[in-house]
């Protein structure tokens, strides 16, 4: 069935590429036709054996949803009876006036004019005194303020500024700018272009129409540009992690036993309490960001001496608490509120005695008005305990909440933020889930003009303890934000880039590794990375390499790393021999040339994919890779209890069950 499925749709697929015209009936039909096979196609995959075959029929019904979605609204536009919208031209100084009227509704002296850098207003408006550099800079202009406008990443309180009659107006205005003519081949030629390359440059292409059209005043323009990102711009990195994985990583279960020396109303207790704790994540449902508590569960019993006007009482006590700190991760910021505890404490007075034992009556006496003190106090002095307690309860839930805030905003900072700042690119958080046993992130690590993904992502099981999956556009694009092309430079510059790019430390290049070697990269696609059947390829397109003798041109330099699921960071390592295709290459000249790449790659013997916490963290000894695999764009990781899945590599081959 499924080859008679498919073979229908390439001919349906024929004859509208004869059709003469996009917006003809006959093409409206056809792409109809095409509908409904993509419905079939949805009915027919999941029936599909052997696995590997259905892996190519889902791949074929996505690969013709992406298309039908763009072909649909191209036909609608180039169909419809009243024509494209009107490009118009506003003149410079109204422009002007209108940028200077809204930023100086925002209140302050710094504020205004970081908000007109920020907003790339300044250099709007420097265009705008020269008509000629406002024809041709304004569009460009307009769409980096829109998209720096709608910035996921903006605070509410920062919206708020922008919310105005005035700001109104300019944003009309500037989504008047930002719309130009509609070339409907370009766009359907950057969609197939992009499907047959998966290259950077093509995927930049068809970012740039994406980009062009997404604030276009046009209505049906508009729609073409979200359909666009919304088959070639999804989340391409998506990370879930459980509330057991989250309780696991937190400090281990304490008991403790501690001297009292401390007063309790008019009387001074000294002695030792014991106490048990136990810390857990609880995950708070939310269907708009990750909401958690901290919480603190324990109990603990002490046995004091209280000493007051002479008499000594001998008091055993036990007690529970419990204590809990919120936090919410909106977008890539977290915020936490105060703690907040409860306590119950219960004494029991084991006996009492006095400076005036050693005389019979009085001493009797003595004793009785101390245990009838006792009791008279009982309840205050159990309340001063209860306060005490939960004191010391939000004391440690606050402090334990600032170590796991900071460790993760450095990490986040260290790691992501500042080496995606530097490269011009910014994580935007397309869904974030809570569920009472999961936290669900999808993050769309791209610039204005990149892609994101496009395939579907790799499922992982359902008793994940963790998983991740990362869509090759995620990585093209920090390699895109090098920009390494055309660029001239040894390797030892090279890597000292990208090692203070990324901030790696203590990274040294081994003394074999070819530093003084001159590279200059090709003009477009430096390197770029594909993941497909069970492998990340890295490919390196140069155009000149460079050593003290001699020199080779227009090379293609290509190394795989496959998935090591017995690695515990879990390692995509190298394999295999350096691929290498150029101009008139000669044996001595192979030779050479793959001694300097394998040395190069050697630098680089593997890649984890698991940061060091996971490693080392005792709590994770019956945790293992229960997925690990590549393909389609995509590496998918997931870990789970010993034993209990699939491990699984890149091709889909079962190592055990």
């Amino acid at each position: 069935r499924s080859e008679t499925w498919a073979a229908e749709v390439v001919n349906q697929l024929l004859v509208l590429n004869e059709s003469s015209a996009i917006e003809s009936p006959a093409s409206a039909a056809i792409l109809d036709s095409l509908a409904q096979k993509l419905a079939a196609g949805r009915e027919l995959a999941p029936q599909v054996q052997p696995p590997e075959l259905q892996e190519k029929v889902f791949a074929a019904v996505e690969s013709l949803a992406r298309r039908g979605l763009i072909w649909r609204q191209v036909q609608r536009i180039a169909a419809r009876s009243q024509g494209a919208y009107p490009v118009t031209s506003i003149p410079g100084d109204v422009v002007a006036r209108q940028i200077e009227s809204a930023i100086g509704t925002i209140p302050g002296e710094k504020a205004p004019p970081q908000w007109k850098s920020y907003l790339f207003l300044d250099r709007l408006e420097d265009a705008a005194s020269d008509p000629t550099v406002m024809a041709q800079q304004a569009p460009v202009f307009a769409r980096a303020a829109l998209e720096r406008w709608h910035s996921p990443r903006m605070t509410k309180r920062q919206r708020a500024l922008l919310q105005n009659a005035r700001f109104d107006r300019l944003e009309d205005t500037l989504r008047e700018l930002a719309t130009e003519p509609v070339d409907m081949v370009s766009a359907m030629y950057a969609v197939e272009k992009y499907e047959s390359t998966r290259a950077p440059s093509d995927a930049r292409r068809l970012g740039i129409v994406a980009a062009t059209y997404r604030w276009s005043q046009d209505r049906e323009v508009a729609e073409l540009a979200r359909r666009v990102d919304e088959s070639y711009r999804d989340a391409n990195t998506r990370v879930v992690v459980t509330e057991e994985l989250l309780t696991r990583m937190l400090p281990a279960d304490e008991t403790r036993t501690e001297n009292v020396d401390e007063p309790v109303l008019d009387a001074w207790a000294s002695g030792a309490r014991t106490s048990t704790t136990k810390l857990r994540m609880r995950l708070i449902p939310d269907d708009d960001q990750w909401r958690m508590g901290l919480e603190v569960d324990g109990k603990f019993t002490s046995d004091t001496c209280s000493f007051s006007n002479g008499a000594s009482l001998a008091v055993q006590g036990s007690g529970r608490f419990h204590g809990r700190k919120l936090f919410v991760v909106d977008g890539l910021a977290w915020r936490d509120w105060p703690a907040q505890s409860e306590a119950k404490y219960e004494g029991q007075l084991q006996g009492a005695s006095t400076s005036l034992d050693n005389l019979p009556v009085i001493g009797r006496i003595a004793r009785d008005r101390a245990v009838s003190g006792y009791y008279d106090r009982e309840c205050a002095a159990q309340q001063v305990i209860e306060a005490r307690t939960r004191d010391q309860v939000v004391k440690r839930l606050d402090t334990e909440g600032a170590k796991l805030v900071a460790s993760a905003e450095s990490r986040l900072e260290r790691q992501l933020l500042d080496p995606l700042k530097k490269l011009d690119l910014a994580p935007t958080a397309i869904e974030l889930n809570t569920s009472d046993t999961r936290l669900t992130g999808r993050y769309r690590i791209a610039g204005p003009h990149q892609l994101g993904a496009h395939t579907p992502r790799p499922w992982a099981f359902d008793n994940s303890l963790f998983s991740l999956q990362i869509h090759e556009s995620a990585i093209n694009n920090v390699l895109a934000g090098l920009q390494l092309e055309g660029r001239r430079q040894t390797l030892d510059e090279l890597f000292t880039q990208l090692g203070e790019t990324f901030s790696v430390e203590g990274f040294e290049l081994p003394e074999t590794f070819p530093g003084d070697v001159i590279v200059q990269f090709a003009d477009a696609d430096a390197v770029r990375v594909r993941l497909l059947d069970g492998r990340m390829e890295v490919t390196m397109n140069i155009a000149e390499l460079r050593d003290d003798r001699r020199a080779w041109r227009q090379l293609v330099v290509k190394h795989d790393y496959i998935p090591d699921p017995k690695s515990p960071r879990a390692d995509l390592v190298r394999e295999g021999s350096v691929g290498l295709k150029g101009e008139r290459l000669g044996i001595a000249d192979q030779v050479a040339l793959r001694g300097v790449f394998t040395r190069v790659f050697s630098a680089f013997e593997e890649f984890p994919l698991l940061p060091d916490e996971f490693t080392d963290s005792p709590s994770l000894k019956d945790v293992e890779i229960t997925q690990f695999l590549v393909r389609d764009g995509w590496v998918g990781l997931a870990l789970g209890p010993q034993g209990t899945a699939l491990e699984v590599t890149g091709t889909g081959t079962v190592l055990r069950r």
